[in-house]
């Protein structure tokens, strides 16, 4: 997969099936919808292209936090696992959001003549106050050589249709199971491991520290059933996301996880950590003892 920040940087040789979206998440829905492209691209001889902004709009027009729930590396890993050819990465401003959606449809999506189906999501709007939609692109190409296809909704074998934001109130609410099943795949939380004060190692239980990236989601505060993927390879831990109350009690979300299994010295790698279910509410203890065999219970539980 390229990865490109402007449609004019692909060649004009190749033929282009182009779809638009910011595919946060790249959940069951999303993938529906790609697998769709893929196979029309495929049988017409055509690249597929996936057009999305960074930063996500949400983020630059409301300054969102805790809200992705993919880093850029992410969904670009799944979109390359998915087939597709090209990423265009458009950088999303306040000045871009102002555009009216025929101005952005001239200047920024359709500059080039080598495109020859667009499709779009069956909710899919965009332009100055989200006024554009399917029909403003149907007027747009009516006399252009571009066919224009609107996809159809993905609802799961539940009845439930996947959506970025169902997924991250189940995400917000501990509900990682269910995020999951929207999802496709289990939720992953990247970021850089970095000095904590040293506690767990003393009590028998060393913690890596994540430092994640404020705009990704966070979880309900509790422990976690995780795997710790380090350099490509998994690991069986268990994860506190909280205010650490036993001890210091901070301001601060804390997410320390403790690798099953594992000694080597990880600081200042980026990992990620997939989560697979909650397993309790974070609790205050009343003294380290009381805390160790709390550990010891939820670490026999969760992998008995």
């Amino acid at each position: 997969m390229e990865i490109v920040k402007r449609l004019e940087e692909i060649p004009s040789s190749f033929k282009l099936g182009l779809i638009l979206g910011n595919f946060d998440g790249v959940h069951l829905g999303h993938q529906h919808i790609l697998n769709q492209v893929k196979k029309k691209c495929e049988n017409e001889g055509a690249k597929t292209c996936v057009m999305t902004f960074e930063p996500h709009p949400l983020v630059v027009l409301n300054e969102h936090k805790n809200f992705l729930i993919m880093t850029t590396n992410q969904k670009r890993k799944a979109l390359r696992n998915l087939g597709v050819d090209f990423l265009i990465e458009m950088n999303f401003s306040k000045k871009l959001s102002q555009q009216s959606p025929e101005d952005f449809l001239t200047k920024d999506l359709f500059p080039v003549a080598n495109i020859s189906w667009f499709f779009l999501g069956y909710d899919f709007r965009f332009g100055a106050e989200r006024a554009g939609d399917f029909h403003t692109v149907e007027k747009f190409v009516k006399n252009k050589a571009i066919t224009l296809i609107q996809l159809d909704k993905y609802v799961s074998k539940k009845e439930v249709a996947p959506s970025s934001t169902l997924i991250r109130e189940k995400i917000k609410s501990g509900d990682i199971t269910k995020a999951n099943d929207l999802l496709g795949s289990n939720y992953r939380l990247e970021g850089t491991v970095v000095q904590g004060d040293g506690r767990g190692r003393t009590i028998g239980y060393p913690t890596a520290n994540l430092n994640y990236r404020e705009e990704n989601i966070i979880p309900l505060v509790g422990v976690y059933k995780t795997n710790a993927i380090i350099n490509g390879s998994l690991f069986k831990s268990i994860t506190n996301i909280g205010y650490n109350p036993t001890f210091i009690n901070t301001r601060t979300i804390k997410i320390e996880t403790h690798i099953l299994d594992f000694t080597s010295n990880i600081y200042g790698e980026t990992i990620e950590l997939e989560f697979l279910e909650r397993v309790r509410d974070e609790m205050r203890f009343s003294c380290r003892d009381e805390l160790i065999l709390q550990i010891e219970k939820d670490i026999s539980r969760t992998y008995s």
